[in-house]
């Protein structure tokens, strides 16, 4: 048996082999154009929750109910009067709000569309439990949460698009 030399030690094979060294880059490059290319087809829905005079309501009781599947999720306002709900398929919801004390208050249609977040504030009148305040208008179609803009496109429209090309990554250029 043969003694090796300290040089034959260091270069006598490479610490990972060839086949994952030349592989990585290609999988992390993948995964990430997945993950940016991967847009969710959600929403959200948010504001607060104030009486008349302005002060905040945190015992309300705030339902959202989906018009097309009758799913309903129930939450309550933080100490700052604030609701969100995250992660809303994208569909009309109906927005119920109780409290104690309060008129019922509804709104509906509430439509959630693609990474958009639609903000309804909800301003409670004192009451009894009998009455019931209702608006049936859609709220703005302004996103006063983020700075992002967006477009839901139907097939239609996305046929009539004009490209230089056959490059797709112009879909998103403004026109």
């Amino acid at each position: 048996m043969m003694k090796a030399t300290s040089a034959q030690l260091i270069y006598s094979r490479p610490v990972f082999p060839r086949s994952i060294v030349f592989s990585s880059p290609l999988v992390f490059t993948l995964c990430l154009a997945l993950r940016t290319c991967a847009q969710d087809a959600v929403g959200s829905l948010e504001g607060h929750v104030f009486d008349t005079s302005g002060a905040v309501i945190r015992s309300a009781t705030i339902s959202l109910t989906d018009l097309a599947t009758n799913a309903k999720r129930t939450r309550n306002p933080d100490n700052d009067g604030l609701y969100r709900s995250v992660e809303l398929g994208v569909s009309s919801y109906s927005l119920s709000v109780d409290a104690a004390g309060f008129a019922h208050f509804s709104q509906a249609p509430i439509e959630i569309t693609i990474s958009q977040t639609s903000r309804v504030d909800v301003s409670l009148a004192v009451g009894s439990t009998t009455q019931s305040v209702s608006i049936s208008d859609a709220p703005a179609a302004i996103d006063t949460s983020t700075n992002t803009l967006g477009k839901v496109v139907d097939s239609r429209e996305l046929l009539d698009l004009r490209l230089n090309g056959p490059n797709f990554a112009q879909l998103g250029l403004p026109q």
